[in-house]
């Protein structure tokens, strides 16, 4: 058939910050991270602009 995948696009934020733009990615870089407990949040969205009903969840820590 004539059906295309769609493009998932993404966001994400750092404990409780700010979000990220949605653009297409898959992977996420993050810098200048302080030592300690941390949370990162990613939601998807497709391009027809259909949000997950769930974010995933990650928490880490970064040693000092």
């Amino acid at each position: 058939s004539g059906e295309e995948n769609e493009a998932t696009q993404t966001r994400y934020r750092l404990d409780d910050s700010a979000w990220s733009t949605w653009k297409l990615r898959d992977t996420v870089t993050l810098y200048r991270v302080i030592a300690g407990d941390h949370q990162l949040e990613v939601c998807a969205r497709t391009d027809a602009l259909v949000e997950s009903s769930d974010c995933a969840v990650k928490a880490f820590s970064v040693g000092g």
